[in-house]
């Protein structure tokens, strides 16, 4: 299986000076200079209270960030977009990659709680539920109890052993080589389907035990489960993510 990487720049057509600081940013990116972009994104931040703009830049500066391999702040930056997300379509592509940006990181269950929030958001979110499966597949299971009866120590997604997971190095990889610009959807920053271009296989994903499963979904509100439900149809066997955008 292949975890689902990949965004999509953001064009931003709003007239003041935050969304000009912005377009320079989108040229700079386009010419792969993302330091560049990246702090023309910034400056565009200082010089704009719009929500839209500020949305969209924020978003920018994650794309940017990425593309850097600063996967934490590209995380702080696209977290930042997703509290601008003013409809449930920025919402699901905020929060997707927000979830790469820390699957990158090695943070597998806040990616997890990333693609389950894009998977609310938007439950037709095809990459997104790819990757929520990708995720749950890998994390750590628990370790039986001792047989003196003491408590075992859970696995940290955060320790070595999680930052071992299969596929976080094709995250690194893949987050800084699949972010592209998009054309331009309207008159205002709006989210771009993320790119469905992959990196290359890691080993085959590993089953995660149905104890481990039943603690991940009852601590799963009871509102979002039905969500949930609807949402996520796992394949039963790996497949592509077609482009359709």
């Amino acid at each position: 299986m292949r975890l689902v990487l990949g965004i999509a720049l953001l064009w931003l057509l709003l007239a003041d000076d935050g969304a000009r600081q912005g377009r320079r940013g989108n040229a700079a990116y386009r010419a792969e200079r993302y330091a560049e972009a990246a702090e023309l994104y910034r400056q565009g931040l200082l010089l704009t209270q719009d929500p839209a703009v500020r949305f969209g830049l924020q978003y920018n500066l994650g794309a940017a960030l990425l593309r850097l391999g600063e996967a934490g702040a590209a995380r702080a930056a696209f977290d930042a977009a997703l509290r601008l997300a003013s409809n449930h379509t920025e919402r699901a592509r905020a929060a997707y990659n927000a979830g790469n940006a820390a699957f990158t990181e090695g943070d597998l269950q806040a990616a997890l709680y990333y693609y389950r929030m894009a998977l609310l958001a938007d439950p037709d979110f095809e990459d997104a539920r790819f990757n929520y499966e990708y995720v749950l597949r890998h994390l750590p299971s628990s370790p039986p109890p001792s047989p003196s009866g003491g408590s075992a120590t859970h696995n940290d997604p955060n320790n070595a052993s999680a930052r071992n997971t299969p596929g976080r190095g094709l995250a690194n990889r893949g987050s800084r080589e699949n972010a592209n610009p998009s054309d331009s959807q309207s008159d205002a920053a709006k989210p771009q389907q993320p790119s469905s271009t992959k990196p290359g296989a890691p080993p085959p994903p590993s089953q995660l035990s149905p104890e481990a499963a039943a603690r991940l979904l009852e601590a799963l509100q009871r509102q979002e489960q039905e969500a949930l439900r609807r949402a996520l149809r796992l394949p039963t066997t790996p497949r592509k993510v077609q482009k359709d955008w």
